[in-house]
Order: structure tokens, then sequence, then C-alpha cells
């Protein structure tokens, strides 16, 4: 694996697991775990799917744990032999 940028590695220290904010040892158990593919995930990447709303974000739905906006995916609205659920 080609090793995390800098930026990354700040990312993953600002968003690590528990109470407290750069915590190294919760930090490197994320890092040494996460699926790269998401890296570089954009919503300009989903475009089709926000705009169909078969995915769409919760209104004041946050994560315990940083306070990110929570997604949901509408079932009645993905068909999967127009998109692949690797572009979800």
């Amino acid at each position: 694996h080609e090793p995390f940028s800098d930026e990354m590695i700040l990312r993953f220290a600002y968003c690590s697991p528990g109470t407290t904010k750069f915590n190294q040892k919760t930090s490197w158990k994320v890092m040494k775990k996460f699926d790269r593919k998401f890296l570089g995930l954009k919503a300009s990447d989903i475009e089709d799917q926000l705009l169909s709303k078969t995915l769409f974000p919760i209104p004041d739905l946050k994560t315990l744990e940083g306070g990110y906006s929570m997604f949901y995916m509408r079932p009645s609205r993905y068909f999967p032999n127009q998109t692949s659920t690797t572009e979800i």
C-alpha cells in the first residue's frame, strides 16, 4: 500500500474514536483497517444517486463521534441493473 499523505494522517488523528482527539493508538487502529477505496469519495461521485434521492442526508441526524451527517439509502429507488452496489 502507498503511505497515507500527511493530510490523511491528520484527518484520521482528528477523527480518532473516543472522547480524546489526536489519540495515536485509536487513530492507528482505524488507519490499519480502513478500506482505502473510500479515501477519495466525493459527493460528485454519487451525484446521480443524490439527484434521484436514492441516497440522501437525514436532517439533524449526526454520528455520535464527530457529528458527521448520516446518509440513508432508499431501497425502492435503487435499481441494481442501472447502478452497481460498488458505485453506491
